[in-house]
């Protein structure tokens, strides 16, 4: 099963979000799958009738609720199945991060709609389940809100499910997670076409927001990793750890960030400058020890709650550092991993940090969360920290 197959999609994800996010703000303690359907049918050009939603017409004097939902879901083998369960409520968890904060909760009937949608996507055709498979998996449930809703609004079909399951645009699912491609050619990291009249000032404003960002404080302090690739890593960190329920950001959770962007820029084919690639090779080292971002999310999740990691606050770096939100949400000890690699990189006189000297950085603790979940994969992080550790020997700044 690829790598990518069993997941959902973006449009999943933002349907289910939006859905959330519009309950908290009537003030409803459930999302329905009437609400899934409102926020989804705008997003399937062939869903014929249906108004924006944020018209008038989808407001109802009774609400209507879903019925529950049946016992048995899709099975296919234990092993597949236990991995779209785990897609499945993360993106839940995702989705409910995002759309609150509030006390909202998703019906059961929706639940199973995503775990449906999910395994549907992924058994048939292993691509990410988008929207369709989701309002395919809702409709299919009898006693669904979202039918009784459609009656009596009168849309076409009454209550049916017009899609056909076996067109390319149903079975084509979702696109594959791009954010790591798509962001690396906006800070033009990875060649990309623009129109002529933009190229100067585009060139211009990623290359001014690199430097303040990220390439002036790693000068002066090592601080910010000096490259757009590590800021990444951190930011996506916190939605692996959103995913997996954690209450904070930990050093598994980055380990899984780092094998995400490296397995799609796999997946779209792009290459790394040589300078860049020189000091992100994380994800090569990964693969040759059979880490797959599949295999680890999978162990993560079902690893038992860990302790957080620990770290005496007078150790961690501070000049030049950020103190946003985003930034309290890594646990000491990644907070410590993350910032350490930083600064030895920084001291080893690399030009900017990379997946190398993070990947380094998280397994310095082989107690860590992070080692853990490697030693879960049947990986030896000892073997795989020496292969990335840096040259102490050296040191350019003295």
């Amino acid at each position: 099963m690829g790598t990518v197959g069993v997941r959902p999609g973006a449009s999943l994800v933002g349907t289910l979000t939006a859905a959330y996010r519009r309950a908290v703000r009537d003030g409803r303690p459930v999302v329905s799958s009437a609400g899934v359907l409102r926020h989804g049918a705008i997003r399937v050009p062939e869903l014929p009738g249906y108004p924006p939603p944020w018209s008038r017409d989808w407001r109802q004097d009774v609400e209507p609720v879903d019925d529950d939902p049946p016992a048995q879901r899709s099975r296919l083998f234990p092993a597949f199945d236990q991995q779209v369960e785990l897609f499945a409520e993360g993106a839940l968890r995702e989705a409910a991060y995002h759309g609150g904060p509030g006390d909202c909760a998703f019906s059961p009937l929706v639940g199973h709609a995503v775990y449906e949608a999910v395994h549907e996507a992924s058994r048939r055709d292993g691509v990410p389940a988008g929207v369709r498979h989701l309002l395919g998996a809702v409709f299919a449930v009898p006693g669904n809100a979202a039918a009784k809703l459609a009656g009596t609004m009168w849309v076409t079909g009454h209550g049916s499910f017009p899609l056909d399951r076996r067109s390319p645009a149903y079975r084509g699912g979702d696109d594959p997670p791009d954010w790591a491609v798509q962001t690396l050619k906006a800070f033009k990291v990875l060649p990309a076409t623009s129109p002529r009249a933009l190229r100067l000032p585009w060139t211009a404003a990623a290359a001014m927001s690199t430097y303040f960002l990220a390439r002036r404080p790693f000068l002066r302090h090592g601080a910010r990793y000096g490259h757009p690739i590590p800021m990444l890593i951190e930011a996506d960190a916190h939605e692996q750890a959103v995913r997996l329920g954690h209450a904070r950001t930990g050093t598994a959770a980055v380990l899984l960030s780092i094998l995400e962007l490296h397995e799609q820029l796999h997946a779209a084919g792009a290459v790394l400058p040589e300078p860049v690639a020189r000091h992100n090779t994380a994800g090569q080292v990964l693969r040759e020890h059979n880490i797959t971002l599949l295999a680890a999310t999978t162990a993560a999740a079902l690893s038992p709650a860990a302790p957080q990691d620990v770290a005496e606050p007078a150790a961690i770096p501070t000049r030049g550092w950020s103190s946003a939100s985003k930034t309290r949400r890594l646990d000491p000890g990644a907070l410590l991993a993350l910032r350490s690699a930083s600064v030895q990189a920084w001291q080893a006189g690399a030009p900017f940090a990379g997946t190398t000297h993070l990947l380094a950085g998280i397994l310095r603790d082989s107690d860590g969360p992070a080692a853990r979940l490697l030693r879960d994969l049947d990986a030896d992080p000892d073997a795989i920290a020496a292969q990335v550790r840096p040259d102490h020997g050296r040191d350019a700044r003295g």
